[in-house]
């Protein structure tokens, strides 16, 4: 469930939802494909999905997973 949206990027937003299964608050960042191809920027996001996924620290966020519907990618991501 999305609560509320918390930022705004050049690619796309951020928001703050309740994840059900695991009964915390995450942030979901959508990424709009059409801009990141438009800009040329597609490795500039397989490469921050790289890093968030080798980051593993309870005071780093962590990402959890990554889904894509339509023409967005989504970043499924802890935030403590």
């Amino acid at each position: 469930n999305v609560l509320q949206n918390i930022g705004e990027g050049a690619y796309g937003s951020v928001n703050l939802a309740y994840d059900k299964t695991t009964g915390k608050k995450v942030a979901i960042k959508a990424v709009n494909i059409m801009k990141i191809c438009e800009l040329n920027k597609d490795r500039h996001i397989l490469r921050e999905k790289d890093l968030l996924n080798t980051l593993n620290h309870f005071n780093i966020i962590r990402l959890f997973s990554t889904f894509k519907v339509s023409s967005f990618n989504f970043f499924h991501i802890s935030i403590g």
